[in-house]
């Protein structure tokens, strides 16, 4: 993204602006949710438990019946207090229950940088809260999934690579807008 500037980044959900200092008082709350989820999934085959410092990601892709995993998963986060606890791809979130969502962040960043047309791409459930906040211009989902609160669709995420090459392109105007990124970016509703 040479010649992009770049105004921010956002991670753990929403909670981590990568824009000004990050709240620490969730960390020491998440640390002890780590520990408790340690003791009650330690031990259980491909199942990996990843502290983010503001959210936890408890991953079950490796577990040999990854139903059951996913369930004894859920049972322990859900057994945490002042938790919110959803689900990704093979993977479930643990994050303060006051912890804002990735809409919440998207419109905190535009509060604080003045109104944008917002272009968001995301691959995730966790991705439908930016989908469907009205601080997104163009929400763009990486896969098409039925109920996705996302207008428009990639096929894929290698499709990420070129959406963003032309519209580096567009921004240094040498595809003269020819309309290509209309064939790329499919409108979710067709």
């Amino acid at each position: 993204l040479e010649g992009v500037p770049l105004l921010a980044f956002v991670g753990n959900h929403g909670a981590e602006a990568g824009f000004g200092p990050v709240d620490r008082g969730p960390r020491p709350a998440v640390e002890a949710w780590s520990e408790r989820l340690a003791a009650a999934l330690g031990g259980a085959p491909g199942i990996e438990i990843e502290d983010k410092g503001l959210s936890i990601a408890i991953h079950y892709r490796r577990a040999p019946d990854q139903e059951e995993a996913e369930r004894r998963v859920r049972a322990a986060a859900e057994a945490l207090e002042g938790v919110r606890v959803f689900g990704g791809h093979a993977v479930v979130n643990v994050a303060p229950s006051g912890a804002p969502g990735k809409g919440a962040a998207v419109a905190q960043l535009l509060a604080r940088i003045g109104p944008r047309k917002v272009l968001y791409v995301g691959d995730d459930v966790t991705d439908e809260d930016a989908f469907a906040s009205g601080s997104v211009a163009v929400p763009v989902r990486v896969g098409r999934a039925e109920g996705s609160a996302a207008r428009f669709y990639l096929a894929g995420q290698r499709e990420v690579d070129e959406l963003l090459q032309v519209l580096v392109a567009a921004r240094k105007k040498v595809d003269g807008g020819n309309g290509r990124i209309d064939g790329l970016v499919r409108a979710a509703g067709a």
